[in-house]
């Protein structure tokens, strides 16, 4: 039962420090390019980050990364609650492993 209360909090732990990561380069991303694909828009072969109806023209290459960063957010956000649930379940496997060692 150690290997399963260790596996949880491994994974755990993890899913949650790589949502975190994610979510710090998509802040940096925000301050340092002044806006984001989400809000942005495409008119012909010009690209705009948007930001509070302020838009700033950028590459293909630098709209195509903001349009990733934001992807990526999206992806880990739910793999991040889902490493929350394998930290309480590490918690409950605890909990039992100690229930049982007592009786």
């Amino acid at each position: 039962m150690k290997w399963l209360k260790f596996t949880l909090k491994f994974l755990g732990y993890a899913l949650v420090f790589i949502f975190a990561l994610n979510f710090v380069a998509l802040l940096l991303s925000l301050f340092i390019l002044k806006g984001d694909a989400w809000d942005g828009k495409v008119e012909g072969r010009d690209y705009y980050l948007g930001s509070h109806r302020h838009y700033t023209e950028v590459s293909y290459q630098v709209f195509r990364f903001s349009e990733l960063l934001e992807d990526g957010f999206f992806t880990t956000l739910p793999l991040a609650f889902v490493g929350v649930l394998f930290l309480y379940g590490a918690d409950r496997v605890e909990r039992k492993i100690r229930t049982i060692h007592d009786v």
